[in-house]
């Protein structure tokens, strides 16, 4: 028998076991509860030499008293029915010290690695982001992608601060790059602005083992890049919990410790300058962070760009007769008009829509017939 400690890349572990070949072993923990009738369970066992799997949900589920008795847990199924492996996904340091005390001789750390990002998938991001998607933020980009040129083997957590205004492309930037890096992988994200009660200080620190937390994200994310959103928005306290994890690769809660080497932590802010970072983060956090970036209100050159930009991602999901009725070039010189110091991609994109919507509302104005009234029972009175 083997009991496999799998952690690190889950998602690749999925991609290499199938475990709708195995037996969960949480229907077994359920049918404990019914009965200890050990000819019952026999028969709902598979055969001898089967493999077995536990996932990280159900594990932190486990009451403490629970997890100290799993490992005779694991020799009464033995006994039974002998096991060939069973996979633990990413258990709780308490199920391990556990497991690792009283049944050593089969323990297995198996560790999936996360992807690595190469020298040139980061100039081909650089390039790509800089000419099509983040306009007026070179200094930004640049900063960003130079300091992940890999030429120091360096396993330590990155963390970068991007600061600047609402609206000129700091989140877009993040989640740009990781659909070119990492393509085929979900991008973990927490919105820190929801974290502003106790409900995210217990997210975070992670007290009930029986609810969703920010340990279980680190846990579960499919790529080596992670996007804390609106930093600057949580509870103060929550800085506190962060030390660690800028500091030495880990991040340690109440049930999991995580190795977080080679990590990409990206956190967004609207913080307006360094000294405002450095009063409300504090001096320690501070000076954790790799690289902080700051990011430019859009002059007005990048402003037309994005105008000229969006206009045509607009125009192109309109159909013929739309286009007809609405020529492009009307639609631009209206909403030059418009552009002015200070302006952020949100609200540009924000006016296009709404003059589009109303040539598109006059369109269907122009349709419908004036001079009969409406048929519809919900207009009578």
């Amino acid at each position: 028998m083997k009991i496999l400690l799998v952690k690190g890349n889950i998602k690749e572990f999925y991609e290499k076991h199938d475990t709708n070949s195995m037996f969960d072993l949480n229907q077994i923990i359920e049918m404990l509860k019914e009965t200890d009738s050990t000819d019952r369970i026999k028969k709902m066992l598979p055969d001898d030499n089967s493999d077995y799997f536990l996932r990280a949900g159900d594990i932190r589920r486990f009451y403490s008293s629970f997890a100290e008795a799993f490992s005779g847990f694991i020799l009464f199924l033995d006994k039974i029915r002998k096991i060939n492996n069973i996979y633990l996904i990413n258990p709780t340091f308490t199920l391990e010290h556990n497991l690792k005390k009283e049944l050593g001789k089969f323990i297995v750390d198996k560790v999936y690695s996360y992807k690595n990002i190469s020298n040139v998938s980061l100039v081909e991001s650089y390039i790509w982001l800089k000419n099509n998607k983040i306009y007026g933020q070179n200094n930004a980009l640049k900063s960003i992608h130079s300091s992940l040129i890999d030429y120091l083997d360096d396993k330590s957590c990155k963390v970068f601060l991007l600061y600047g205004p609402s609206g000129v492309g700091k989140t877009e930037t993040i989640k740009s790059f990781h659909d070119i890096i990492h393509p085929d992988d979900k991008l973990t994200r927490v919105q820190f602005s929801m974290l502003n009660d106790e409900e995210g200080v217990e997210y975070v620190f992670g007290n009930d083992s029986s609810k969703k937390s920010f340990a279980e994200e680190l846990l579960n994310r499919e790529s080596n890049i992670i996007l804390l959103d609106e930093f600057d928005k949580c509870h103060p306290h929550l800085y506190n919990s962060f030390y660690q994890m800028f500091d030495e690769n880990k991040f340690k809660n109440n049930n999991y410790e995580i190795d977080l080497s080679n990590l990409i932590v990206f956190c967004t802010s609207n913080f307006s300058s360094l000294e405002d970072i450095k009063s409300r983060v504090g001096s320690p956090l501070y000076g954790r962070f790799t690289q902080i970036i700051k990011y430019d209100q859009i002059n007005m050159f990048e402003q037309n760009r994005l105008l000229e930009k969006y206009i045509d991602e607009f125009y192109d999901k309109l159909n013929t007769e739309q286009k007809l009725e609405i020529p492009v070039e009307i639609i631009k010189n209206k909403l030059n008009d418009y552009l002015k110091p200070g302006l952020n991609a949100r609200e540009i994109k924000r006016e296009i829509r709404r003059v589009l919507n109303r040539y598109l509302f006059n369109i269907e104005l122009k349709k419908y017939n004036t001079h009969t009234l409406p048929t519809s029972k919900k207009f009578n009175t």
